[in-house]
């Protein structure tokens, strides 16, 4: 399974209910992988605060399922 994240570098005092949809949406997609053993790819940006914060959100979440196999790929431009 891959998902990938595109976002802005501002995201002007919405953190805690960004933060709130990005775990409810990234828990299921965890038990997804949990239940058919997939592998989940995660492509992350580099730059900005909404990038940053979806990065912490994965790493939040992915500590509650240890045994999904899953990589967090940081994109960036060259």
């Amino acid at each position: 399974m891959t998902v990938v994240f595109c976002g802005h570098r501002n995201i002007n005092g919405k953190e805690k209910e960004l933060t709130e949809k990005l775990a409810e949406a990234l828990t299921a997609i965890f038990e997804k992988g949990k239940k058919f053993n997939y592998l989940i790819k995660f492509y992350c940006g580099g730059y900005g605060k909404f990038d940053l914060l979806v990065s912490h959100v994965i790493d939040k979440v992915r500590k509650l399922f240890p045994s999904v196999n899953c990589e967090k790929v940081l994109v960036v431009r060259i």
